[in-house]
């Protein structure tokens, strides 16, 4: 590995792809073994004009456990080159919760419980 690469993922969440049919989830959570910690899979719906992914719906993501009750107040969009470390965030305070998306390529994410 050359100096300040990330080691490659094992995995990597990819949309699932809807090609049509209502009543379908539109997201799915892979659990991990951090409390509060959900995977969200989006899913991809295709048809003749092109593709949609929804990236957050309030409904649907409190269905799953994630956001629920809480009220967005920001929303970012970064463009990181490889090897760059962001977003090391902890506050006492005001905490916040972090909804990440990966629009192309991959992420490395690390999550560090400090209750």
């Amino acid at each position: 590995m050359e100096r300040g690469a990330l080691p490659r993922a094992r995995y990597a969440l990819r949309p699932a792809v809807d090609r049509g049919g209502e009543g379908r989830s539109r997201v799915r959570s892979i659990e991990t073994t951090l409390p509060g910690v959900v995977l969200v899979e989006l899913v991809e719906h295709e048809d003749a004009r092109g593709h949609l992914v929804e990236v957050y719906h309030r409904d649907r993501h409190a269905a799953l456990g994630v956001a629920a009750g809480l009220t967005f107040v920001q929303d970012n969009v970064a463009r990181s080159y490889g090897g760059v470390v962001r977003g090391l965030h902890y506050q006492l305070t005001l905490p916040q919760g972090k909804l990440v998306s990966v629009i192309r390529g991959a992420i490395f994410d690390v999550v560090v419980d400090v209750r």
